[in-house]
C-alpha cells in the first residue's frame, strides 16, 4: 500500500520560503512551486519509483513545468538528472518534509506479511515461545494492533525471509519497533531470550482457542496441542513472566499497585517495598468522630466536650443538641421516671369506640371511621380540632390530645 507522509513543518520548509527571493519568482511562485513539487511526491509514492519522477509526469501536472522545475532545482527541492539516456527528475529525500516508503521496503512488508499468514511457520513459534515477548519476557496482547503490548513476529534476520520457525520469535510491538530503530545496535540493546520451559510457558484462552481451531495443521506438523496447568488465570499484557529478562532500554518503570517488583539496571529483581499502615488521625477539634478516624485523650479545657470510645458506655452525658440517641440511656435526672410522669400531656389514651367494641371487625371500624375528628375519614374531613378543644360537630376532643406548641394553623388567619 502506498503512502506519502508530509512534515509538519513542510510548507515553511527553509527551501520552500528561498523561492520568494529569486529573480523568475512571482507574488505566487511560493505556494505554486509547492503544490507543484508536492505532486510529484504523490506520484511517486503512488508508483513506487524510489523519489523519482519522469519528465512526462511533470509535463502533465502542470503547463509550467520547465519554469517549475528550474525554480524548484535552485533551492534544493529537487535534481535534474540522466538516467539511460532519459531525463529523470530526483526529488529530495527528506523525511521531515516529504517522506514515501521505497520499493524495496515495500518488497519487504509484502514478504513479512506472507510470512506471518503462513501457518507452518507460526504455528511452532507460537508453541515454543507461548504468549511472551523473548526480548522483555511480558505477556503480549495478540487482539491489540496498535499498542506497545501487542503481539507481533520478528524476523531475526530483518530483511530476510523466513525460512523456519527458528527464524521467528514472539515480541511485543514495542520491542520489535525498537529493534529496527536501533540499527546495528538491536543485538546488544535487544538481547535474545531463551526460549522458556515448558513449567513456565504462558497461555491465554484465546491462544489455546486459537490453537484448537487449526488442530488439522497441528496434526500436520506432528506438533500436540499445549494444555492449561488447572486452575490458570489468564494474566494482563505486560506482566512479567521471565525473571532473568533485563529491562528494555527506555521501556517505563513499573508503577505502584501493579504487583511487579522494579527492576534494577543489572538485571536483578528487587523485592517489593513493604507497606507500612498510616499513623491514625489526630481527634477533630470540635470534639465530633471524623469517619475513619479514632478517638482521642479528653482535651484539657475543663469545658470542653470529653472525647467518646468507640462504644459509649450505659451512663454517657446526653447529647449537646437535648435529643436522646437512640440505643443509649439518658443520664438526666427524669431517665428513670414513667413515660406518663415526665409528660402526661402527650400521651395518647385509646378512644372509647375501640375499646368498648372488642369483637368489632376490621371492615366495620373502618367503615364508620377512624374515631378521630380531622383525619379524613369521617367523610369531608373538615370536622377538625378547634381552638376550644371542640369539633365541628360539637363533640369533646379525645382526652391527652393537645396541640404542639409551635406549630402554626394552616388555612386564613
Amino acid at each position: 500500500m502506498a503512502w506519502l507522509k508530509t512534515g509538519d513543518t513542510a510548507a515553511m520548509d527553509e527551501r520552500v520560503l528561498d523561492i520568494a527571493e529569486l529573480e523568475t519568482a512571482e507574488p505566487w511562485s511560493v505556494n505554486e512551486v509547492y503544490g507543484f513539487v508536492s505532486r510529484m511526491f504523490i506520484q511517486a509514492a503512488q508508483q513506487g519509483s524510489d523519489y523519482r519522477v519522469s519528465m512526462g509526469t511533470a509535463m502533465a501536472l502542470s503547463p509550467r513545468y520547465e519554469l517549475l522545475l528550474v525554480q524548484a532545482s535552485q533551492t534544493g527541492l529537487l535534481e535534474l538528472v540522466v538516467e539511460d539516456g532519459r531525463r529523470m527528475i530526483r526529488l529530495v529525500a527528506d523525511g521531515d518534509f516529504h517522506h514515501l516508503r521505497t520499493r524495496e521496503e515495500i518488497d519487504w512488508e509484502n514478504a513479512r506479511k506472507a510470512d506471518v499468514a503462513d501457518l507452518s511457520l507460526v504455528l511452532p513459534v507460537r508453541v515454543r515461545d507461548g504468549d511472551a515477548c523473548r526480548y522483555c519476557g511480558e505477556v503480549v496482547n495478540w487482539a491489540d494492533r496498535k499498542g506497545g503490548r501487542g503481539g507481533t513476529y520478528d524476523h531475526l534476520k530483518p530483511g530476510q525471509r523466513a525460512q523456519s520457525a527458528d527464524d521467528l520469535v514472539v515480541a511485543c510491538r514495542s520491542c520489535n519497533g525498537g529493534r529496527r530503530d536501533a540499527g546495528e545496535q538491536r543485538s546488544k540493546r535487544y538481547p535474545l531470550l531463551a526460549a522458556p520451559k515448558e513449567s513456565v510457558r504462558y497461555f491465554s484462552k484465546s491462544t489455546l482457542a486459537w490453537f484448537a481451531e487449526n488442530g488439522t495443521v497441528f496434526t500436520e506438523l506432528g506438533l500436540t496441542i499445549p494444555k492449561r496447568q488447572r486452575g490458570a488465570k489468564d494474566r494482563r499484557p505486560g506482566a512479567q513472566t521471565r525473571p532473568d529478562a533485563r529491562p528494555v532500554p527506555g521501556a517505563a518503570p513499573a508503577t505502584e499497585g501493579t504487583g511487579t517488583a522494579a527492576t534494577a539496571s543489572s538485571g536483578e529483581q528487587r523485592p517489593a517495598a513493604p507497606q507500612t499502615r498510616p499513623e491514625p488521625a489526630a481527634p477533630h477539634t470540635s470534639g465530633e468522630q471524623r469517619p475513619g478516624t479514632a478517638w482521642g485523650h479528653a482535651p484539657a479545657d475543663e469545658h470542653a466536650v470529653p472525647a467518646r470510645a468507640t462504644e459509649e458506655p450505659a451512663d454517657a452525658a446526653p447529647h449537646t443538641s437535648g435529643d436522646q440517641r437512640a440505643g443509649h440511656r439518658s443520664a438526666a435526672p427524669d431517665a428513670d421516671l414513667m413515660l406518663d410522669q415526665v409528660a402526661p400531656e402527650v400521651v395518647q389514651k385509646p378512644h372509647s369506640a375501640r375499646r368498648n367494641a372488642p369483637g368489632r371487625s376490621l371492615l366495620e371500624a373502618e367503615a364508620e371511621g377512624s374515631g378521630f375528628p380531622g383525619t379524613g375519614r369521617d367523610g369531608t374531613g373538615r370536622a377538625g380540632q378547634g381552638r376550644t378543644g371542640q369539633g365541628a360537630a360539637g363533640t369533646a376532643a379525645p382526652p391527652g390530645r393537645r396541640r404542639k406548641r409551635g406549630r402554626r394553623r394552616r388555612g386564613k388567619r
